[in-house]
């Protein structure tokens, strides 16, 4: 999986709405091949060949996330980043 945006809002208040984005690019390994290859492409070196099967792995119960903090009272990004 490259990546998944949802959005998220309450019946009672839809106007009130939060994004989610699942991007695996934030993985370890991820981040460090696209490293490798963005290197490689700004070294003139690149490749016409990526390792899609590093994107189609599953490894357990693992899930790296982003938290952007809004700085809301109450909101639970503040909750999180002032943790």
């Amino acid at each position: 999986m490259l990546g998944k945006h949802y959005l998220v809002f309450m019946r009672r208040y839809p106007k009130i709405k939060r994004n989610y984005t699942i991007s695996n690019c934030m993985k370890k390994e991820v981040y460090e091949y696209y490293l490798e290859v963005i290197k490689k492409e700004l070294d003139g070196k690149s490749s016409d060949k990526l390792d899609y099967d590093l994107f189609h792995k599953s490894e357990g119960m693992e899930l790296v996330i982003t938290i952007k903090n809004y700085n809301h009272k109450g909101g639970l990004s503040k909750f999180i980043h002032e943790s």
